[in-house]
């Protein structure tokens, strides 16, 4: 059994929630998803949120990399 905790900026927590129940969690592994926080970079505000991952290693790295696809994105 593993547990992994992902810091995740830029998204609000509904977004990740939303998520969560569009996937129904899978039966091998439990999330749970903090409260929503924000972080000051420089003049920019933006939402942070921990998202801790729990289960068999193997559903717990497969739910976190369609996690993190999901939530893909590029700066610019």
């Amino acid at each position: 059994m593993i547990e992994k905790n992902l810091e995740m900026r830029g998204m609000r927590r509904k977004e990740i929630m939303d998520y969560f129940l569009e996937v129904h969690n899978g039966i091998n592994y439990q999330v749970d998803v903090g409260e929503e926080s924000f972080v000051s970079l420089g003049s920019i505000t933006i939402p942070a949120t921990v998202v801790v991952f729990r289960g068999e290693e193997e559903y717990v790295e497969e739910a976190i990399e369609k996690f993190r696809l999901r939530f893909l994105s590029a700066g610019g």
